[in-house]
């Protein structure tokens, strides 16, 4: 594997290497929260409540199971 010094690749788009991290980091915090959003999407769809709330209460009262993946602190 060959390693290009971000100076390099950075140039090469005409950019400082700065903006270059900057907009790397962006976009990678953009690819986090989408993949958050559609996990959020999945939970939902799965269990179908008409709320977050709703869900809260169902996990609650026990008629569905807390998903493994709602409690960071369970992995």
């Amino acid at each position: 594997m060959t390693v290009i010094p971000t100076t390099k690749i950075a140039a090469s788009f005409g950019l400082t290497e700065n903006d270059l991290l900057r907009r790397a980091l962006l976009s990678f915090l953009v690819e986090e929260k989408r993949q958050v959003l559609q996990l959020k999407l999945a939970i939902l769809a799965h269990y179908g409540p008409d709320s977050i709330a709703d869900l809260e209460a169902k996990i609650v009262q026990g008629s569905v199971v807390e998903h493994r993946l709602g409690r960071p602190d369970r992995y």
